[in-house]
């Protein structure tokens, strides 16, 4: 995985804890690979939901 975009986000102390803890359990390698897996997911997710929601309206009944 190349990482070529640098951002800056904020954390709550409960979610960088959490983070850390990921890391330094060995579970993740580095901050973040736990960033990047949170994002997979996210986008994973997203993808199921907008699956779904084209299976419940197909574009022939949702009038575009």
């Amino acid at each position: 995985m190349e990482w070529s975009n640098t951002m800056n986000i904020s954390l709550t102390a409960e979610q960088e804890k959490w983070i850390q803890d990921k890391v330094t359990s060995g579970e993740y390698p580095s901050e973040a690979t736990v960033i990047d897996e949170a994002l997979r997911l996210l986008q994973k997710r997203d993808r199921r939901k907008n699956t779904q929601r084209v299976c419940m309206f197909p574009p022939q009944f949702s009038g575009k």
